[in-house]
């Protein structure tokens, strides 16, 4: 290692740091596996699961109570890319070494975007930019509803109409 040009001899405590190593790999994770879902859907679903980064040898009862709540969090997680109605089926179990969670996942039927209405009122509907954003949204009618490009498209709007002054 070089400090300023000097070679520096760096005394890393190799037990200590070996010792932190095989704490880290020995923590076990479950398994979580979730099928009837796949790409984008599973993944933010993953990303909803409070459940998903539990050890191995975390309490039971902290695993059965975030597993209740998986409902909710597999509902969110989809409802976020346009499923509003998953079906869910479940199950945990529990053996001597870990616990093991599964999650089928009936998406139903995707909304889609069927009507876009934007409406600029003032000089701002005047703008260019403005003008130009409108003509090439990102959401097409027909497209899958995904509230992370809705919310997108209102921050947009908002921070083109502050760019140009009309709003503070």
């Amino acid at each position: 290692m070089l400090c300023r040009g000097q070679p520096v001899k760096s005394r890393v405590h190799k037990p200590l740091l070996t010792l932190l190593l095989c704490l880290y790999c020995s923590i076990s994770f479950a398994e979580i596996n979730i099928s009837g879902i796949k790409d984008e859907a599973e993944d933010n679903v993953r990303l909803m699961l409070s459940l998903q980064p539990e050890p191995c040898d975390s309490p039971q009862w902290k695993v059965q109570g975030l597993f209740d709540k998986a409902d909710q969090e597999v509902e969110k997680g989809m409802r976020a890319l346009g499923y509003y109605h998953p079906a869910l089926k479940k199950s945990l179990k529990f053996n001597k070494d870990c616990w093991h969670a599964d999650f089928n996942i009936t998406p139903g039927t995707r909304v889609t975007v069927s009507a876009i209405d934007v409406v600029i009122k003032g000089d701002a509907r005047d703008e260019k930019e403005v003008s130009a954003w409108l003509k090439n949204l990102p959401v097409k009618i027909g497209s899958p509803l995904h509230h992370g490009q809705y919310e997108s498209l209102k921050h947009k709007v908002e921070a083109l109409v502050v760019e140009n002054g009309y709003i503070k």
